[in-house]
């Protein structure tokens, strides 16, 4: 199981100045972005197909405060996490079997 929100939680207790940020920052938006694609489909996947370079590239010319610098990883992450994402949602959903179950009862 995934913890979404784990690199978001690392970062927020790093100070403003860390060059951790920098590492952490891909991973962060390659989570945001498979849980949002997961969660809302093909057409939150499509959208963030679109905005996955915008947000960089206003990060990169100074228009959004961020943590962490504009990246070529922080795209390729984010793409990374579309994938996932779409493939995630493809998966049927896991069934939980019975600790104790035997063979016989299946």
């Amino acid at each position: 199981m995934f913890d979404d929100y784990k690199y978001q939680r690392m970062r927020s207790a790093l100070p403003a100045n860390d060059p951790m940020h920098a590492v952490l920052g891909p991973l962060e938006h390659r989570d945001f972005v498979r849980e949002f694609t997961r969660d809302g489909g093909p057409l939150a996947g499509l959208s963030m197909a679109a905005a996955i370079p915008v947000y960089t590239a206003l990060k990169a010319a100074g228009l959004l405060k961020a943590r962490s610098p504009a990246s070529w990883d922080e795209i390729f992450a984010g793409y990374e996490g579309l994938f996932s994402g779409l493939r995630d949602r493809r998966k049927p959903p896991q069934q939980e079997r019975p600790q104790y179950a035997s063979s016989a009862n299946n």
